[in-house]
């Protein structure tokens, strides 16, 4: 099961003491949303690659486990693109600045 928009496609790296290593997938599921993923994988329809953000909640349930626990998956960015920020208005500004508060606080996760 993959995600659709992924920039690595199929192809999955792994990181473990300095080794990369990439994992070519297939799967009959390739969606748009992490949170179908995460639905069909506690369905037990297979196995995926998402931010610990979307997965923490099945994790602490136990509804999913984490496979390959010594390998990390690498970081992901996450990016607000606006307009102009001459004109950008307090709400967007409060809105963005939760977000790096948010996803900058890895404790909130798990």
């Amino acid at each position: 099961m993959t995600y659709a928009y992924s920039s690595q496609e199929n192809n999955w790296p792994f990181v473990r003491k300095r080794v990369e290593r990439t994992v070519t997938v297939a799967g009959n599921l390739r969606v748009n949303n992490g949170n179908v993923l995460v639905s069909a994988a506690t369905e037990g329809l297979g196995i995926i690659r998402q931010p610990m953000f979307s997965v923490a909640a099945a994790l602490r349930k136990k509804t999913l486990i984490r496979v390959l626990p010594e390998w990390d998956t690498g970081e992901h960015s996450v990016s607000a693109v606006y307009l102009n920020r001459q004109f950008l208005p307090p709400k967007v500004r409060t809105f963005i600045d939760f977000l790096a508060e948010h996803f900058s606080r890895k404790s909130d996760w798990m």
